[in-house]
C-alpha cells in the first residue's frame, strides 16, 4: 500500500520509462488515454486541450467521451465551475480557455446524431444557458465563452433529424429563445450572428412560428428586437455584395460577341421578311 502512486493515472497512463523526456507530456497519448485523464483534476485541463486538438483527426472521439464513465460529468464540472465568475465578470483568460475547451468537446458530442439525442434527453444544454445572459460590461473572455456556447447550441438545432422535434421542444420550453434574442440585441457582432442563426432555424419550423405568435406581447417583443437588429446593420459595404467588373479585354470580347449575335439575328429576320415579300 505504501508504494501506490498518488494518482491512479500517473504510472499506468503516462508510463515510467527512464528514456521518456517528460513524464507529464500528454501529446503522445492516445485519445482514449486522454479521456481517462479527464478524471484527474490535476491533469484535466491539459487532457482537454489535447483532446480538442485531436477532434478533427479522431473520428470516434465523441463515442469515447460519451461512453466513458463520468467523462461528461467531468466536462460539466468544468462548465459550471465558472458560473460564479460572471457577475461581476472576473473570468481570467486561462479560465476562459478552459471553459471554451470543455464546451468545444460538448460540440464534438453534439455533432454525433445518436449522442445529440442523449444530450437533448438529459437536458444538458440547459447548463450552457447562463453563458448567454448579457453582462453590463462587454468582457472579452466571457464573450469568447458565449460564442463557443452558441456554437454548441447551433449544432443542436438540426430539427430535421429523427429526434429533432425533441430538440425543438426543449429549446421552446426552456429560455434559449429569449436569451438568443438578447444576444442579438446587446452582444458583440459574432454572438449576434450565431444567435440570429439559432433564432432563424427555430422560426423556420411551424412550431417555432406558433410559439412566437402565441401571444401579442411575445410577437411584439420579437418584432422589436428584429427591428433594432436591422437598424444597427453596419452601413459598410459587404464584399459579397460588390458588383464584379471584368477586365477591359474580357468586356470587349463579350460586347463583340453580343454585337455579332445581334447582327446575325437581324440578318435572319430581314431574310425571312424578304422571302415573305417575294411570295
Amino acid at each position: 500500500m505504501e508504494n501506490l502512486p498518488e494518482s491512479p493515472f500517473s504510472e499506468s497512463i503516462l508510463g515510467s520509462s527512464p528514456s521518456q523526456k517528460d513524464p507529464n507530456d500528454l501529446s503522445a497519448l492516445t485519445p482514449n488515454q486522454l479521456v481517462l485523464l479527464t478524471h484527474d483534476a490535476s491533469l484535466r485541463e491539459e487532457a482537454m486541450h489535447h483532446l480538442f486538438k485531436k477532434k478533427d483527426s479522431c473520428r470516434v472521439l465523441a463515442l469515447l467521451l460519451w461512453n466513458n464513465f463520468n467523462t461528461v460529468y467531468m466536462l460539466l464540472l468544468e462548465v459550471t465551475s465558472v458560473y460564479r465568475k460572471f457577475s461581476p465578470s472576473m473570468l481570467s483568460m486561462r479560465e476562459e480557455t478552459r471553459a471554451c475547451c470543455a464546451l468545444a468537446l460538448f460540440q464534438v458530442l453534439a455533432n454525433n446524431p445518436e449522442i445529440r439525442r442523449g444530450l437533448i434527453k438529459a437536458k444538458i444544454p440547459c447548463y450552457f444557458y447562463p453563458f448567454l445572459k448579457p453582462c453590463e460590461d462587454h468582457d472579452e473572455p466571457l464573450e469568447h465563452v458565449r460564442i463557443t456556447t452558441l456554437g454548441v447550441l447551433g449544432d443542436l438545432t438540426k430539427f430535421d433529424d429523427p429526434y429533432g422535434s425533441h430538440a425543438l421542444h426543449l429549446f421552446l420550453e426552456s429560455e434559449v429563445f429569449p436569451l438568443c434574442l438578447k444576444c442579438m440585441d446587446t452582444c458583440d457582432e459574432m454572438s449576434q450572428k450565431l444567435a440570429t442563426l439559432i433564432v432563424m432555424k427555430i422560426l423556420t419550423q411551424e412550431r417555432g412560428l406558433t410559439y412566437c405568435c402565441a401571444t401579442p406581447e411575445r410577437f411584439f417583443a420579437i418584432v422589436q428586437v428584429l427591428r433594432r437588429v436591422v437598424e444597427k446593420i453596419s452601413p459598410k459595404p459587404c464584399l459579397l455584395h460588390l458588383v464584379y467588373f471584368p477586365p477591359i479585354e474580357e468586356r470587349k470580347k463579350v460586347a463583340k460577341k453580343a454585337a455579332s449575335s445581334y447582327a446575325s439575328s437581324s440578318a435572319s429576320s430581314s431574310k425571312g421578311k424578304g422571302i415573305k415579300g417575294k411570295k
